[in-house]
């Protein structure tokens, strides 16, 4: 039964099969009776296994939620065993009210603190006591009106009396209670990620609620017959769903997820408190239709201060909505600058590690490029080489075309010495017409291959503003460690290789401390 779709199946089959039994045995008061104690039975065990299994899944806070559902579900088990006793062993209908009253209306009080549990683990205090203050003014309403006009005129002073009054007066006034939580909770969690789990145990309690309500009105008219009504499965229902509601925890945690969303409400709860207050001043009046001075004063105040918390909430609601507008604006304005912020930090560091002409890294990218291959050599000891290229002839450009032709050159220059040389390698602008490579994990003769592609790469023309222009590398090249302990003094020695290769001819690459190499 672990699984939902299984579940599902169960369910449908279950009221399809119960309302069978009801409609097909009307006539075998018996067997209607047998059955349908049988499927309350299952439904309460099914439920409650469901609801224990949650209980013993569920790590957080709300574990003890489900097992304050389960509780509930077990007094409806026991409640229903005690009305087979009677009507299967003793063979006598249950008398009213009797323990098993007790232990149905044990099982609506544990409904009604699972609820009252649930809302304060949603909100903190002001909104709890809101709520449930709330609460008491609607349930001490509905207590008034139940001892008025139910309760009262049949009251005599007996102990069965008094017991048979308790009893028809707590099973409204509860029914009453857990309607108002579920709307509150219903509303409290509205906007939440996923209300699955929610609307679940919503729609068992309405289901319970609605099933009371159609054996009240029948039971007022003298029609309600036992395991033959329509509306007898929607308790057995209402069980199910609320187990149910404890399977899908088990699988998706969707209660959890209430608590990521408790936006604002509205001052739906309060009205519904209010409303009931006017209908106890309605019937007070109904009641007492010759009222004095005094009372009628003590009404209509009443009905102000009312009627001005009714508008004072509508104020609230609409100042808190300006805010909530106001805050959405702010945080949208808040991410705007944020974004401006880091395109402009990224923009930044752009240019402060790279050269704005050609987007090589720049001088300072380079060198902390080299201090970090220095140290990982120090781990790995990978060879490391630094390549320091100058253009040859690249004042003629500048003096006879224009430093826009130069710097076309210079854009060009760039493009062919990233095809000269390894995807790893790094190639980065010095300044003006000076260039440092770097490379990592190489020895002298790939070295030379790489400087020698470079220098290949030059033997094509450079067409700059239509007209052919012809410019090569002179190279240095200097190795760490043995031509250099530091970054700064290997780019030094590398430089100098580079002007011993401009003394020897140009066009041509140099290691540092060695003979030069003639291209």
């Amino acid at each position: 039964m672990r699984n939902r779709k299984h579940a599902i199946v169960f369910i449908v089959l279950y009221m399809f099969f119960f309302y069978i039994w009801i409609f097909l045995l009307k006539e075998h008061e018996l067997l209607r009776f047998l059955g349908a104690d049988f499927f309350f039975l299952l439904a309460s065990t099914i439920s409650f296994i469901w609801l224990l299994q949650t209980y013993r899944s569920i790590k957080d806070k709300f574990k003890y939620f489900w097992l304050i559902l389960s509780i509930g579900v077990g007094c409806s088990f026991i409640a229903q065993g005690i009305a087979i006793y009677y009507r299967l062993f003793l063979q006598v209908d249950l008398p009213y009210p009797s323990w098993a009253d007790g232990f149905w209306i044990m099982q609506y009080s544990v409904f009604f603190i699972a609820l009252i549990m649930i809302r304060w683990l949603l909100e903190n205090f002001y909104p709890m006591a809101r709520f449930l203050f709330n609460l008491l003014i609607i349930m001490t309403v509905a207590t008034t009106l139940s001892w008025t006009f139910l309760i009262g005129p049949n009251l005599s002073f007996s102990l069965d009396a008094i017991i048979t009054s308790a009893v028809s007066i707590a099973y409204p006034i509860l029914n009453l209670g857990i309607l108002f939580a579920s709307i509150s909770l219903y509303f409290l969690a509205q906007n939440a990620i996923n209300t699955t789990v929610l609307s679940l145990i919503i729609i068992g309690f309405f289901s319970q609620l609605f099933a009371d309500s159609i054996y009240v009105f029948q039971y007022m008219q003298s029609a309600y017959v036992i395991g033959s009504n329509w509306f007898a499965p929607l308790w057995a229902l209402s069980l199910l769903l609320i187990g149910f509601a404890g399977l899908c925890t088990q699988e998706h945690g969707n209660l959890t997820a209430l608590q990521t969303s408790t936006k604002h409400r509205g001052n739906k709860g309060h009205l519904v408190t209010y409303f009931s207050v006017i209908l106890l001043l309605l019937m007070f009046v109904f009641v007492h239709p010759h009222l004095t001075e005094i009372e009628i004063g003590f009404i209509v105040t009443i009905l102000l201060v009312l009627i001005r918390q009714i508008v004072t909430l509508s104020e609230n609601e609409k100042l808190f909505d300006d805010l909530q507008q106001l805050s959405n604006d702010l945080e949208s304005k808040v991410e705007q600058r944020t974004a401006e912020l880091h395109t402009a930090l990224a923009k930044m560091e752009r240019m402060a590690n790279y050269d704005s002409l050609t987007g090589l890294p720049n001088r300072s990218k380079i060198l902390a490029t080299i201090y970090d291959c220095i140290k990982n050599y120090e781990q790995h000891h990978s060879k490391l080489a630094i390549m320091f290229l100058d253009l040859d002839h690249f004042k003629i450009v500048n003096d006879t075309m224009g430093h826009e032709a130069g710097d076309l050159l210079l854009i060009d220059v760039s493009n062919r010495l990233k095809r000269s040389v390894r995807n790893q390698d790094i190639v980065a602008r010095q300044g003006g017409d000076e260039f440092i490579i770097l490379l990592e994990n190489v020895d002298h003769d790939e070295a030379s291959q790489i400087a020698q592609q470079i220098i290949d790469e030059f033997v094509p023309p450079f067409y700059l503003k239509g007209k052919e222009f012809l410019t090569s590398p002179s190279i240095g090249i200097s190795f760490y460690p043995t031509d250099g302990q530091s970054k700064e003094e290997l780019i030094k020695n590398a430089d100098i290789a580079m002007y011993q290769a401009k003394e020897r001819g140009k066009n041509t690459y140099q290691f540092y401390g060695s003979s030069v190499k003639i291209m």
